[in-house]
C-alpha cells in the first residue's frame, strides 16, 4: 500500500482530532500530512515527496586502524557527498533504489510541505 502512496493505518481523519490515539505509530503518506497541515490552519503552498538517499555517494570510509583520536568516531565511519563514484560499489548498489523511487514515488524518504498560516 505504501508503494502506491496509501497508508496501511486507519485514515488520518479518524485520529487527527481524537482525544486518545491507540494507533500512535504511523508511517505518514503525502495525503496524510497534507490533511494535518490544512486542518491545523495552514494553506499548502508546496508539497512534494523527495528522494534524498539515491543522490548521495559514499565519499570516504575510514578503516578502524586509520581512525584518528582527534575526530569523532562517528564522523570517520562514513562521509558522504553528492554525485556518482563509479569505483565505489555503494554507488552501484544505489541504482535499484533510484529506479524504484522513480516507479514508486511513495517509497521516497522525505515528505516536504510548505504551508502558510491562514
Amino acid at each position: 500500500m505504501m508503494l502506491f502512496g496509501r497508508s496501511i493505518a486507519p485514515p488520518i481523519k479518524f485520529i487527527f482530532n481524537a482525544q486518545y490515539n491507540a494507533d500512535h505509530h504511523r508511517e505518514y503518506t503525502k495525503s496524510d500530512l497534507e490533511y494535518v497541515v490544512e486542518n491545523s490552519g495552514f494553506k499548502i503552498i508546496y508539497s512534494q515527496i523527495v528522494d534524498t538517499i539515491s543522490g548521495v555517494s559514499l565519499r570516504k570510509r575510514t578503516t578502524i586502524k586509520k581512525r584518528s583520536e582527534k575526530e569523532s568516531q562517528l564522523n570517520q565511519m562514513s562521509r558522504f557527498a553528492l554525485g556518482w563514484n563509479p569505483f565505489n560499489i555503494y554507488d552501484w548498489l544505489r541504482i535499484p533504489l533510484f529506479l524504484a523511487c522513480r516507479i514508486f514515488p511513495g517509497i521516497r524518504d522525505t515528505l516536504f510541505i510548505v504551508g502558510q498560516k491562514q
